[in-house]
Parts: C-alpha cells; structure tokens; sequence
C-alpha cells in the first residue's frame, strides 16, 4: 500500500492534500517497478481518462500503407530548425541556457541582427531526455552564423581577461584585437550571459548546414501528438529519483494535488520514458546516441522520467514553481519513504 502525501517545501504553498490510496502489485522482482503490475487507483474523484482518439482526421483520401495514429507509429516530416538554413552548433556549454541569452548577445549593436537568429536549439539524449548542453542556433545566412561566432568568442576572452585581472583597472589589460571601435568592453559583457570568464574549457563550434530535427525532438512529436493539446503545446521532464511510479499512479498524484488546490492542472499526457525504447528505428536516425541498458545510470533515468504535456507554457510554469523540489512521503511496504521531485521545462 502506498499513501502518498506532500510536504511542501521552498516555495510550496498548496495545502497538504487528503489521503488516497494506490494500489500495487508487488510480486514482480523486477527492479526498476516500472513493469510487471497492473495499477489500481482509488480516488474520491477519479481523474479524466486520457483521450483514446487519434489526431484529427484529415480530409485527405488515406492510402493503404498509412502509419497508425500512435506515438511508434508516426510519420516525420524532415524540416529542421525553424526557418533558418545555416546552423552554428556549439558544443561544451551549460545545460542551463535559454534561447534568450543567444538572442541578448545577437542583438547588441547590430542593426537587424535580431531577425538573424532564427531558433535555438540545445541537443538532448532522445532516450532519458538529458540536456547535453550542445546548442544548434539556426540562421538565414551562412555570414551571420560567421558573424555571431566571432562576436561570441571575443566577447569570452574578454570576460576572461576581466577574470584574471584583480582591479577595477582589468580593461585596459584587454588586448586590442578583442576591442570593437567606439565600444566600451564593460558594456559589452554585460549582455553577455552564455559563459563567465572563470570558464577555461574546451568549447567545440562549427557551422554547417540545417540537416533535420533532432532524434530527441522526434520522440517529443510523437508524444504531443498523441495528446490533445495542438495550440500551443508545451512540456516539462518530471524526475523522481529514489522511487519509481507507474504513469498512471503519477499522473494520480498530480490530478489530486490539483482537485486539494483548487486549481486543477491543466495537462494531458503523462509519458514514461521508459517505452521509448518501442518506437520505431527511423526516430532516432539522427543520431549517434543509443541505450545503454548495462550501464546503471542510464537504466536509473531511463525508468525514473516522465514527459508531461502541458496546455500552454504558463501551466508548465506553474507546474514547475510548484512542483519542483516537493517532497513526496509515502508508505512502501510498511517501510517510510521519501522522494524529492525534480521538474524542469522542455522548449518543443
């Protein structure tokens, strides 16, 4: 029998919510808990089923050999980055960056510079959705991915020339091939939020061409299409990293919290990664990455993490404030156990 119930911590406001059972079968040995039992759940209110329905049904005469509406089962359109033709990927940088920080440093001086950039991608393992802090900032010419590479690279020397130097006296430390005429380096660093200066690693940037979607943004096109959520669209990677839950018992939790709040959360799907490994081949054909199902730690995130759609990005905030860092008490077996929750947003 496990009784779940919130403690809130941080930031958490919303009332400890009443008791509900979930009831497992726990005669499986398997290790990860994730498969080999049927969940049974017991709610005063029971959540709304997930819609069985397919995507919209196109007006179009379907030919024999159509793929089934089913997140294996979709076909992919190969468009790439949004717009843009030419890609500057670089490698080495923090998991922790947004498409803002790219677009703060593009945007400085230059004139148009701002509808150079035309999206912002980081790389993610399509497995256990794990940033790998490899970025792909998609331009339409091949002269401003130059432009912005160099731009970047000098702006980070001269963040490091300020780090090493101990006095307010550090610009005039700056070489000046690193200085831009007419332009004070102070002001300069202070759009520059990618990297600091204490950096010393080894960043890997290359240009080339836009060759398609990622294999991980594949795996999250399957999963939002088997949701009902079309509009605006958006994500959050649910970890759980003491305890395994079925989707079912998670997606429980979250409806109850909701119904306790009185702000019932505005989502639909409920994935677990874990069934990843049934999509078809040709979704990760963009890739190098594969499963390492003997190394301990992919086995732990590959059975621990849940994608979640959202209706729209404010709900995947919200979720996120509330969410993140909660802890969860609950009864395995007689035994009390604790899990600390870990919510971070996916931009799809």
């Amino acid at each position: 029998m496990i009784c779940p119930k919130w403690l809130p911590i941080a930031r958490a406001t919303l009332p400890v919510p009443t008791r509900f059972a979930l009831r497992r079968n726990t005669r499986s040995s398997s290790s990860s808990g994730v498969a080999g039992f049927r969940d049974r759940i017991s709610l005063e209110e029971n959540p709304r089923r997930p819609s069985t329905r397919g995507p919209r049904a196109s007006t179009k005469k379907s030919d024999t050999n159509s793929k089934p509406n089913s997140p294996t089962g979709y076909g992919f359109e190969p468009s790439g980055l949004r717009d843009g033709k030419h890609m500057l990927t670089i490698d080495g940088l923090p998991t922790s960056l947004r498409a803002a920080d790219f677009h703060r440093l593009a945007t400085d001086k230059l004139s148009g510079w701002g509808n150079l950039i035309n999206e912002v991608r980081q790389e993610r393992d399509p497995w256990t959705m794990e940033p790998l802090g490899k970025y792909h900032v998609a331009f339409s010419s091949s002269a401003a991915a130059s432009l912005f590479r160099h731009k970047f690279e000098r702006i980070l020397r001269i963040a490091q020339v300020k780090n090493r130097c101990k006095t307010e006296l550090w610009a005039s430390k700056v070489p000046p091939a690193l200085l831009d005429a007419g332009r004070d380096p102070a002001s300069e660093l202070e759009r520059f939020t990618i990297l600091p200066g204490s950096y010393q690693g080894r960043l890997d940037a290359h240009q080339g061409r836009v060759k398609g979607k990622m294999a991980w943004q594949h795996v999250m096109d399957a999963i939002v299409k088997s949701s009902r959520v079309k509009t605006r669209p958006s994500a959050v990677l649910i970890e759980l990293p003491q305890a395994t839950f079925s989707a079912a018992e998670l997606k429980a939790m979250i409806h109850q919290d909701g119904v306790d709040s009185g702000h019932r959360w505005r989502t639909d799907v409920l994935f677990h990664l874990s069934e990843t490994l049934g999509f078809r081949k040709d979704v990760f054909k963009n890739t190098t990455r594969v499963p390492l199902q003997d190394d301990v730690d992919f086995r732990h995130k590959h059975s621990s993490r849940f994608v979640m759609i959202c209706e729209n990005p404010e709900t995947a905030w919200r979720f996120i404030r509330s969410w993140n860092q909660r802890i969860l008490e609950y009864d395995m077996e007689g035994v009390m156990m604790r899990n600390r929750v870990k919510v971070s947003y996916i931009e799809i």
